[in-house]
């Protein structure tokens, strides 16, 4: 079975997302965590839109008071706390 990355996967542009959670070896759920920045990271809009994760994305903002959708409803910003709070 092939891995779902290789190394030669890797974007020549240097971006990347914190975290890809996977669900039977497809992509299932793409985290990006920031400290204050609200608006939707280049890099996970387009890591986004390469793998399209079935249950979206989410960028994590430690300093954010109130969740916000990016220009499209399966790319959220949600404040850290909140989502910390349900675990």
């Amino acid at each position: 079975m092939r891995p779902l990355f290789e190394p030669t996967d890797l974007d020549k542009e240097k971006r990347e997302v914190d975290f890809l959670i996977v669900e039977g070896c497809k992509p299932w759920l793409m985290v990006e965590a920031k400290l204050s920045d609200n608006t939707v990271s280049p890099a996970l809009r387009y890591f986004h839109e390469r793998f399209k994760p079935s249950q979206g994305s989410v960028q994590l903002v430690r300093n954010l008071e109130h969740a916000r959708t990016g220009a499209r409803a399966d790319v959220r910003v949600l404040p850290a706390s909140w989502v910390l709070s349900k675990m």
